[in-house]
C-alpha cells in the first residue's frame, strides 16, 4: 500500500496538527506495504462488556445482506416501535457473532497475513515456478484485503469527516482517535464543593450529579410578559402538512439527509446501517415512524441517549467547561428529522428578520454585515449616547425550560396535535452520561433541548423568539430608546441561536428599564445571563459613563474590536 510523498507530507502535517497524539514503535517495514504497526498507542485496556456498535466494514461482505434478512425476518413480534426495537436488538446479537466468525480478529489477521505473505515470497526466490508464484500474488492480495479492513474500522473509529480520499491511512486514522481520547479523557475535575477528585468512578458520580442537577425542573415566573406580544401566525393548511402521517419516501429522505457516521446511539446502528440496509428494514422503519406520528410514546429503550461531554476551553478543570452533546439512537434521530424537516417550512413565516440563525434563506454573512454597520455607528452623537451589549446566555441549550416551549408554541398558533409531537420527543428522553467509556445511571430530564438533535435548533429558535417580539415592542411603543443610526432604524437587536447584541441608548435610565426586562425573560424561559461574560460597548470605554453603563447592567466594559460570530466587528 505504497503512498505518494505528498499523502504522506499530508498525513504527517495532520498528525502533527494532532498535537504529536502518539509516540509509535513501528514494525520492520517490508516492501510489500508501508502500514505501520502501531504497538504502543493502544486505549487503556478495559474490562467492561464490550459496548455493540455497528461496523460500516460489514456491508461490503457477501454475506451480510443474507445474515440482516435472515434475523430480520425470524423475528415476528408485530409492527411499530417496540416491533423496530426488538428486531434491532435481534440483529445485535446475530451480526456480533457473524462477525465473531467472520472477521475475527481484525488486528491479528493483518499480522497473520504478514507472515503469511513474507514466506510466500521466500518460497518464490527460493523456488520459482507457478505455483509459488500464484501463492505469493494471493497472499499479497490477502494482506491488503486485511490492511483495508483494518483501516476501514481506525477510519470509521476516528470519524474525520475532514479527511479527504486517500489523504491517510490505518496509521493516521489511530493517530485521531488517540487524540481525541486524550483530548475528551477527564483524569481529574473539581467538584460542585470545590474539591479534586481524581478516581474515575467517583468522577463518573460527580459528573452524573452535575447534569442531573443542570437538567433539573426549575420554576418559571410570568410567561405571558413575554409570550403576550407572540401572534397567532400558523394557518390550518400549515398545521394539517406538519401533523401529516408520513410515507416511506419522507421517511426514507430523512435517513439520506442524516450524516451516515454519525456517531451512534445506545443501540450502536448508525446511518449506515439504515441506509445499506433499507430494502431489508423499510418497512419496519415506516411503521415504528408513523406509530410516532399517531401519538404514541416511544418505548424507553428508544428513547435513551448517551451524552458526551466535550472540551470547551483547553484544560477543563470543573464540569461547566464541558458542552454536553447527545447522541440519541439514529431510529429516534429519524423521527425528529422528520418534525424539524417540516418546521423549516413554516420558519420563514414565524421568525423576526433580527434572528439570523437556521432559517432557510438567511445568510450569516448578511447578518455579520448588518452587526458590523451599527457597530460603526456606535459613536453617532445622541443624549445618552448609543450602547451595544453583548449577551452571553449560560448554557441556553440546557437550560430552556420545556413549559415556556410549549406555550411559545401554542401562542404561535401551532395546533396540539403538532406541539404534542414537538414535546413527545423532548420531554420523554432517558439520559446517561458517558465519562471515560463509563456510563452513568440513567435518569430524565427535566428542562433543556439535546445538542446534536436535528430538531433542537429549530424549537431554540422559536422560542427566542419571544425576546425578540418583546424588544420589538418595547422599542415600538417608545418604553425602550432607540439606538441613533440617523435613519430610520430597522433592528434594535440580532440574534443568532444564543448569541445575543442588542443595540440600544445607553442613557441610565433606559438602560435600567432594559434590565428590568431582560431580568424577566429570564424568569420566564428559566435561561439565565451570564453577567461575568455579558458586555457593553461603548464608543468611550475608559470613560466614566461607559463604566456607570456596566455598572448599571452588571456586565463588564468591553473595548472594540470584540468577536460577533466569530468576526471581529
Amino acid at each position: 500500500m505504497s503512498r505518494s510523498p505528498n499523502s504522506a507530507q499530508t498525513v504527517g502535517k495532520q498528525a502533527t496538527k494532532l498535537g504529536n497524539a502518539i509516540r509509535p514503535k513501528a514494525c520492520p517495514q517490508n516492501h510489500h506495504r508501508k502500514h505501520l504497526k502501531l504497538l504502543q498507542a493502544t486505549f487503556q485496556a478495559s474490562t467492561k462488556p464490550k459496548t455493540f456498535r455497528f461496523l460500516n466494514l460489514w456491508t461490503s461482505h457477501p454475506s451480510y445482506l443474507a445474515t440482516l434478512k435472515n434475523t430480520w425476518d425470524s423475528v415476528h413480534t408485530g409492527r411499530g416501535m417496540h416491533g423496530l426495537y426488538l428486531k434491532l436488538q435481534a440483529t445485535q446479537k446475530s451480526l456480533s457473532s457473524w462477525s465473531k466468525n467472520t472477521y475475527g480478529n481484525l488486528f491479528n489477521n493483518v499480522k497473520l497475513a504478514e507472515e503469511e505473505c513474507t514466506k510466500a515470497e521466500e518460497d518464490y526466490e527460493g523456488n520459482p515456478n507457478s505455483d509459488t508464484r500464484s501463492t505469493s500474488g494471493k497472499s499479497k492480495a490477502h494482506l491488503l484485503q486485511c490492511i483495508q479492513t483494518e483501516e476501514s474500522f481506525w477510519k470509521q473509529k476516528a470519524n474525520a469527516k475532514w479527511i479527504t480520499q486517500g489523504d491517510a491511512n490505518t496509521s493516521f486514522f489511530h493517530a485521531a482517535c488517540r487524540a481525541r481520547w486524550r483530548k475528551n479523557h477527564i483524569h481529574s475535575i473539581l467538584s460542585s464543593q470545590g474539591i479534586q477528585v481524581t478516581n474515575e468512578a467517583e468522577i463518573l458520580e460527580v459528573g452524573a450529579t452535575y447534569f442531573q442537577d443542570l437538567f433539573s425542573l426549575q420554576p418559571t415566573h410570568n410567561m405571558e410578559l413575554i409570550l403576550q406580544h407572540i401572534p397567532h401566525t400558523i394557518t390550518d393548511p400549515q398545521n394539517e402538512f406538519l401533523c401529516l402521517l408520513p410515507n416511506t419516501e419522507e421517511i426514507k429522505n430523512a435517513v439520506w439527509h442524516l450524516d451516515p457516521n454519525s456517531s451512534a446511539g445506545p443501540d450502536g446502528f448508525n446511518g449506515n446501517f439504515f441506509r445499506e440496509s433499507w430494502d431489508i428494514i423499510s418497512e419496519d422503519v415506516t411503521s415504528a415512524v408513523q406509530e410516532f406520528f399517531l401519538g404514541i410514546i416511544p418505548p424507553k429503550a428508544m428513547r435513551k441517549s448517551n451524552t458526551v461531554l466535550i472540551p470547551k476551553k483547553e484544560n477543563p478543570s470543573s464540569f461547566s467547561d464541558y458542552r454536553p452533546i447527545s447522541l440519541t439512537n439514529f431510529s429516534f434521530k429519524i423521527i425528529t428529522r422528520i418534525l424539524a424537516s417540516r418546521l423549516t417550512t413554516v420558519l420563514p413565516d414565524i421568525i423576526s428578520i433580527e434572528q439570523g440563525g437556521f432559517v432557510p434563506g438567511r445568510d450569516i454573512t448578511h447578518h455579520i454585515l448588518l452587526a458590523r454597520e451599527f457597530i460603526h455607528m456606535l459613536d453617532r452623537k445622541t443624549l445618552g449616547g448609543n450602547l451595544t451589549l453583548k449577551l452571553d446566555i449560560t448554557k441556553a441549550f440546557d437550560n430552556i425550560s420545556w413549559s415556556y416551549i410549549e406555550k411559545c408554541l401554542g401562542h404561535f398558533g401551532f395546533s396540539h396535535i403538532f406541539i404534542s409531537l414537538v414535546m413527545n420527543s423532548i420531554k420523554f428522553s432517558v439520559v446517561s452520561i458517558l465519562i471515560n467509556g463509563n456510563s452513568s445511571k440513567a435518569f430524565n430530564p427535566k428542562r433543556g433541548v439535546r445538542q446534536g438533535d436535528p430538531l433542537s435548533p429549530y424549537i431554540f429558535i422559536i422560542a427566542m423568539e419571544g425576546l425578540t417580539r418583546s424588544l420589538n415592542h418595547l422599542h415600538s411603543l417608545g418604553c425602550l430608546k432607540k439606538y441613533n443610526t440617523g435613519r430610520i432604524q430597522t433592528v434594535n437587536h440580532l440574534t443568532f441561536a444564543d448569541d445575543v447584541l442588542i443595540f440600544t441608548n445607553g442613557s441610565l435610565h433606559n438602560l435600567k428599564k432594559l434590565r428590568s426586562f431582560l431580568s424577566g425573560f429570564e424568569k420566564a424561559t428559566v435561561l439565565h445571563l451570564n453577567l461575568a461574560k455579558s458586555q457593553t460597548i461603548s464608543p468611550k470605554p475608559s470613560s466614566n459613563h461607559a463604566r456607570r453603563q456596566a455598572n448599571c447592567l452588571g456586565m463588564k466594559v468591553a473595548p472594540l474590536p470584540i468577536t460577533y460570530l466569530g468576526v471581529p466587528l
